[in-house]
């Protein structure tokens, strides 16, 4: 990764976009050509049936993490509902400090949308 810089420094180019560029193509047909030779090698034949395996079912993972980000999302509009909502109306009704920052923590931990989600 140090020898494109290096390179596009000592030649000291001025469209120093493209030419970084054309060197990056080169690095990825390279990167190509040892995919072909890592397929043909016995050695690795398991390896590479894996990950054809992985290529293959790549469509099904797709649908598999669209419908998992469908259903936590849906839980924690509940969970907001159900959980969050409840936890500030009893936080602005405690008179207790040390209650209070309690619920205090556990409503930065789980107010909004996003930090839910994560959390379940």
């Amino acid at each position: 990764t140090w020898v494109i810089p290096l390179v596009a420094f000592l030649l000291d180019s001025r469209n120093e976009s493209g030419f970084l560029r054309t060197l990056t193509v080169f690095r990825a047909v390279r990167l190509v050509r040892l995919v072909r030779v890592f397929r043909k090698i016995p050695v690795f034949h398991e390896a590479w049936m894996l990950l054809s395996g992985l290529r293959d079912s790549a469509r099904t993972l797709f649908w598999t993490i669209v419908v998992i980000f469908f259903v936590t999302y849906g839980f924690a509009i509940f969970g907001i509902k159900l959980i969050v909502e409840p936890l500030q109306i009893m936080r602005a009704t405690t008179t207790d400090p040390e209650v209070a920052r309690h619920m205090d923590s556990f409503i930065i931990i789980l107010d909004g949308l996003d930090k839910l989600m994560f959390t379940l």
